[in-house]
């Protein structure tokens, strides 16, 4: 199938579905233990240490035992830090939020790019405090009761207890605060604050640092230290065990910085990449560089202790526990937890780490194949959602999958315009069928295996033999979206983009051209038994063809946006269809065109989803980042 060509700038829907239930009251778990939405038989991923919209914030409370994390969708999280089990998810009434803090007494403060600042519960989620145009950025010494915020060019002192604010310092340099830290002994608040005018290239901010780290006295609010950084950025202030302030400059160098007169005392891990971002523990300073190098060092005689390559993207949010046994980085929609001491990843949990792009189930039904944006393709035990293997070769949104009838193989292709044959079973690739400066947007085998396809965005289908064999090429196609699917006895190929054509795979000539339709077409489907053809829109529609004659049977009409997918169930009796603007899957009556069913249970936008073979699941995924295999009501 055609599957979603770009990542929509939607909101995803944020719902909380009740746990599912079997016939007998028994609660249906995933694979982890964790509740399944209801109607679901399996998850494809976790829940554990993901939130549904990309992470803003993460750190430890002071015991080391929870994780706290906020992300765009509007959430504040807090987890097991052993586990990865969620303990409390609590809906925040905020902005975008941009920082966060542990107190004492379980609490928890967050603040929103607005500069309203609230005070949670952590454990019963209850709003306790909240204040208007306090800051933006927070900071506290860990199970402290007073926190710090800051806005342009001032901090205040807060008490969570009492709600008491007071000012502590005022600064008149033109400087919006974007990180703050306060030392262990609660004495010295540094504060880092950049200049927005002269990342716009305002003339009048041309002689000013680029970033500006400033050191305050808590308790009288005295201005001790002050050092600009003329030309480039400074990271995320850290103090270790004894007071000593560390930043990394620009180039990733990092800076051991005199508390009293701003004066830098020692530079050490000359040999940084940058930017980087860092984080302290114990006694030891953690510097996650671009590209997920993650290195540590001794705070106390500045020696590099250990570096591993934890990610393959860059880790813009981390944090040290306190014991310094444990790191968390944020991943996308996703917190990743590694062991200090070897760089081993605990719990480690298999799932994708972007959207799933595409699905596909084996002949069997035992298995299911998924490829999602960032270029992972995984192999699942269908029956209870466990990855059963893993396929690397590609290194983009892989648009299309599709297995052999026997199961043995596996044709993947992306945007990173290769073709790719694999073994199902080993998960080895058996040939590059291509590799194109276009990317492949989508690919198809014949029922019977003999043939396999693909079409690539300059307008081009290509057909192989089951050999790998090139056998035809099809030019000229039009569409800014192309797609393709071989009919159930391997004979003819259908494509569509702006129009809708039907093609003899043994000589390439044209069977049928459908009128252009007004709307680009998205996805498109043949019936098993072949007699019908159903095409997805732009438009909201989707519309069903008698391949024969060529003649509209009817359309499904109703979606909320564009068609995402479709596909016939394999008794040809019902389809199923997915759209933007909702998360239900449809289904309808071949034989009349009416609505049978709408299926919940998958929590975000869908961008993919596949029949088993038997007819009696679908699988979806999209931008959640999991997966979910619903079971199809008996009626």
């Amino acid at each position: 199938m055609n599957k979603l060509r770009f990542l929509f700038v939607i909101v995803a829907l944020l719902l909380s579905p009740a746990a599912a239930f079997s016939s007998d009251g028994e609660q249906h778990l995933d694979a982890h233990g964790d509740p399944l939405p209801p109607g679901a038989s399996a998850r494809l991923g976790t829940n554990r240490l993901k939130h549904t919209g990309p992470i803003g914030w993460v750190d430890f409370d002071k015991s080391g035992k929870f994780i706290g994390s906020t992300a765009r969708d509007g959430s504040l999280r807090i987890w097991d830090s052993e586990s990865g089990r969620q303990l409390k998810r609590i809906q925040l009434d905020l902005g975008l939020s941009t920082s966060g803090t542990f107190l004492g007494g379980e609490r928890v403060a967050i603040a929103a790019g607005d500069g309203t600042v609230a005070l949670y519960s952590h454990t019963d989620g209850r709003l306790i405090s909240n204040w208007r145009k306090l800051g933006n950025i927070i900071c506290a010494s860990p199970g402290s009761s007073i926190f710090y915020a800051a806005t342009s060019g001032e901090a205040k002192r807060v008490n969570a207890f009492s709600g008491e604010v007071s000012p502590l310092a005022k600064t008149d340099r033109r400087m919006d605060p974007v990180w703050m830290a306060i030392s262990s002994d609660g004495t010295r608040l540094a504060w880092v604050g950049f200049n927005r005018g002269k990342a716009m290239g305002r003339a009048d901010t041309s002689d000013e640092p680029s970033s500006l780290l400033l050191v305050f006295e808590t308790k009288t609010g005295r201005l001790m230290a002050e050092r600009p950084f003329q030309d480039g950025n400074c990271s995320r202030p850290v103090f270790g065990p004894s007071g000593e302030l560390f930043v990394a400059d620009s180039d990733g160098v990092l800076l051991q910085v005199d508390t009293n007169n701003g004066d830098i005392l020692h530079r050490f891990g000359e040999e940084g990449a940058a930017p980087c971002m860092l984080a302290g523990g114990g006694s030891e300073l953690v510097r996650c560089a671009n590209g997920g190098l993650v290195e540590r060092f001794s705070t106390g005689n500045r020696e590099p202790l250990e570096s591993w390559q934890l990610s393959s993207v860059d880790i813009l949010q981390h944090a040290v526990s306190p014991d310094a046994s444990c790191l968390v980085v944020a991943e996308g929609l996703h917190l990743r937890l590694f062991d200090l001491a070897t760089g081993i990843e605990r719990p480690r949990f298999e799932s994708h780490r972007s959207p799933i792009a595409s699905m596909a189930y084996a002949p069997d039904g035992k298995h299911l194949a998924s490829g999602s944006n960032d270029g992972q393709l995984l192999i699942w035990d269908a029956q209870d959602g466990r990855v059963a293997g893993r396929f690397e070769g590609h290194i983009s949104v892989v648009y299309g999958l599709a297995f052999t009838g026997d199961g043995k193989r596996l044709i993947s292709g992306g945007r990173d315009g290769s073709i790719r044959l694999w073994d199902s079973e080993t998960t080895k690739p058996i040939a590059l069928l291509g590799q194109h400066e276009m990317a492949i947007f989508d690919v198809a085998i014949a029922a019977d295996g003999s043939r396999m396809g693909a079409v690539t965005a300059d307008g081009t289908a290509r057909l192989w033999a089951a050999d790998g064999k090139e056998t035809l090429r099809i030019k000229g196609l039009r569409g800014v979206e192309l797609s393709l699917a071989f009919s159930p006895d391997g004979e003819a190929v259908a494509t569509a983009g702006r129009e809708l054509q039907l093609w003899r795979t043994e000589d390439g000539k044209e069977l049928n051209d459908w009128r252009e339709f007004k709307s680009p077409l998205t996805c498109l489907a043949f019936s098993p038994d072949g007699g019908a053809l159903a095409v997805g829109e732009m438009n909201r529609r989707v519309t069903l063809f008698e391949v024969a004659s060529g003649e509209v049977l009817f359309t499904l009409d109703g979606h909320l946006g564009r068609v995402l997918d479709l596909a016939f169930d394999p008794s040809g009796k019902r389809i199923a269809t997915i759209s933007s603007g909702s998360n239900l899957v449809r289904l309808w009556s071949v034989s009349d065109g009416s609505l049978l069913d709408e299926l919940g249970g998958y929590d975000s936008l869908p961008m993919s989803l596949a029949f088993s073979p038997d007819g009696k699941h679908i699988a979806v995924g999209g931008l959640d980042t999991n997966g979910v295999i619903l079971e199809i009501p008996t009626k």
